[in-house]
């Protein structure tokens, strides 16, 4: 191996600039600045953990690892988890507990950050960083950035990245999709595990049964929507009506959304170009000769809430036609007259789901399909029990909350209404059945913990007995009820199509 290669351009960068943060942050902690000098500890880690991704980035000979790489250098939680995980796996075997617990560390360390940062105001109690004890919180911090350095400075990760490149980023993709991260912990995945003894052979075994179950999906796909391809004269192309969704959770490449349009020519998708607007999609509904004039714009609003709904559950994040824009303060700018200086007030916590933003992927895109040949099946239509009807209202609120009007009550509750008019439709549940049984049984088999699925329940049935000012329900529970529905309905679309195979 050649020292040109060894030497590969930012690694030692981002370890020198390490260094002199943590020098800073040891300065300002002996001058009792304990939450200024978490926050540079914490950056220092951070370029910690972005010299493994540079490193990894720069030996993936494949478009999608470096693609994956990108993603993860805007994100400061997963630079914090790499800053730790990079000696995990050069190191010692992987189980799926080490890695549950480095990702607790890592959003941990940035939570903690956070809180002494900014000014919190909080239902009209102030908080102040400078109020914090962050003493024992910074010194355990600086021991581990100083650590870190230390190992970072004597090993050659080159010989273990070099072949690990494509495997290794597409297992921690896996680990954030909620879906595969449940056969990760699995029984299964563990006794394999065991029985390989070793962490690559592991991974490859995992990323090979994905690549199968894959394979099957895309043909049962192409099996599914060649049956909806219109064939007769009057279908020909007559009216087209573009609109645009914007993104909270995903960002969007082209290539990626070219998996649905070589399937649909009826719905086309773009992504827009300026990188500004990356997390924004067009798309053009195309309406056949014979839809009439006068019923173009209701056909077209039709499939367009159908497609919507369809790229909410497949991508489990959110999508809607516009996103909320008072979400933490209702300011342009604030001053401290006195003092002349500009302050920061913010509501906390911010009115924004946390969805780990990830680029939508061709995956994903396969999931979209899938959901939108089945939601296809279900319509959206003036029942008042159909469950994506109560889906469709969830986003709705979710699109519209922010401080000039707060509506995660009735978000989460229409995506409570979700599932509960879905385990009816699926013939899962009925009035006379205990409904908590059937309720924590199907949350369980998702991969959901106990205390979350009784506190999804509990907030739910008080919502519903008109008894809101028991439950104090937050984003984060609106998100939870949101990706349950999503894992549901994926689970549940895909078993369909499985047995129309048969």
């Amino acid at each position: 191996m050649s020292s040109e290669k060894k030497n590969i351009v930012g690694v030692k960068e981002c370890i020198y600039n390490a260094i002199d943060l943590l020098e800073s942050s040891k300065i300002l902690f002996n001058n009792n600045k304990y939450h200024a000098a978490y926050h540079l500890a914490t950056v220092a880690l951070e370029e910690i953990g972005k010299s493994e991704l540079i490193l990894i980035h720069q030996l993936a000979p494949k478009e999608g690892a470096k693609e994956w790489t990108e993603n993860q250098l805007d994100d400061h939680v997963k630079k914090l988890f790499w800053s730790f995980f990079g000696t995990l796996f050069g190191n010692k075997k992987l189980t799926t507990e080490l890695l549950e617990n480095t990702k607790g560390l890592a959003q941990h360390i940035h939570d903690t950050r956070l809180k002494g940062l900014y000014v919190d105001i909080i239902e009209g109690v102030v908080s102040f960083p400078q109020n914090l004890d962050y003493k024992s919180e910074c010194e355990k911090l600086l021991h581990i950035v100083e650590s870190r350095l230390n190992l970072k400075l004597e090993e050659n990760k080159y010989s273990t990245y070099e072949n690990d490149s494509i495997l290794l980023p597409w297992f921690l993709k896996a680990t954030d999709d909620q879906e595969k991260r449940k056969f990760i912990i699995g029984s299964k995945s563990k006794e394999k595990l065991a029985e390989l003894g070793d962490t690559r052979e592991w991974i490859g075994w995992l990323k090979n049964e994905y690549d199968k179950a894959d394979e099957e999906s895309r043909k049962l796909l192409e099996k599914e929507l060649a049956l909806q391809i219109p064939n007769d004269e009057e279908n020909i192309p007559k009216w087209k009506v573009k609109f645009r969704l914007y993104s909270d959770s995903h960002s969007i490449k082209q290539k990626n959304l070219n998996e649905w349009n070589k399937y649909r020519s009826w719905i086309q998708l773009t992504a827009v170009s300026d990188k500004k607007h990356k997390n924004e999609i067009l798309v053009d509904i195309i309406a056949p000769k014979v839809v009439k004039v006068d019923r173009v714009f209701m056909h077209c609003w039709y499939v367009a809430r159908l497609f919507t709904v369809s790229l909410n559950i497949g991508s489990l994040g959110f999508f809607w036609w516009d996103l909320p824009k008072f979400r933490n303060k209702y300011y342009e700018k604030a001053f401290d007259i006195e003092n002349n200086a500009e302050i920061r007030m913010e509501i906390r916590p911010s009115l924004k789901i946390d969805w780990r933003k990830d680029i939508l992927t061709e995956n994903d895109m396969k999931n979209i399909a899938i959901c939108y040949s089945q939601i296809l099946k279900m319509g959206l239509n003036n029942d008042e029990n159909n469950p994506m009807n109560f889906y469709f209202g969830g986003l709705t609120f979710l699109g519209l909350n922010d401080l000039n009007y707060r509506c995660e009550n009735q978000s989460f509750i229409n995506f409570y209404l979700c599932l509960k008019n879905a385990l009816t439709f699926y013939g899962i549940w009925n009035s006379t059945d205990n409904y908590y049984d059937v309720f924590y049984e199907t949350l369980k088999s998702l991969g959901l913990l106990k205390k979350d699925i009784v506190e999804l329940y509990d907030y739910g049935e008080k919502l519903l007995e008109k008894k809101s000012n028991e439950v104090k329900i937050t984003l984060e529970e609106v998100g939870s009820m949101k990706i349950v529905c999503d894992a549901f309905f994926i689970k549940r679309f895909r078993s369909q199509l499985k047995k129309k195979k048969v």
